[in-house]
């Protein structure tokens, strides 16, 4: 213990550049605002299998000719993006 207490006391001491933490959590989908973050249905790649309609735990997801989203409803949980066979939804 008496080690640790060393080292922080010498970290401390030295010069260092404050730690940017809007770096390190780039990829966290809390800090993307809500606007920005819509699941996009590509009507042309779309083949309407209907895989994704079930992966939705808010069933925002209706499958017609092609998949419809409910943005309103959709919590961009990313579900139906991981089981989409031809990549027809993206974020």
């Amino acid at each position: 213990m008496r080690r640790y207490w060393g080292l922080c006391r010498r970290l401390s001491s030295r010069r260092t550049k404050p730690i940017d933490f809007s770096k390190i959590f780039i990829y966290s989908i809390p800090h993307i605002p809500r606007d920005k973050m819509v699941v996009d249905v590509d009507e042309d790649a779309c083949i309407a299998c209907g895989q994704c309609e079930p992966e939705c735990p808010v069933e925002a997801i209706t499958v017609e000719e092609v998949a419809i989203i409910d943005e309103e409803t959709c919590i961009d949980c990313g579900n139906c993006i991981e089981v989409c066979p031809v990549d027809a939804l993206s974020l």
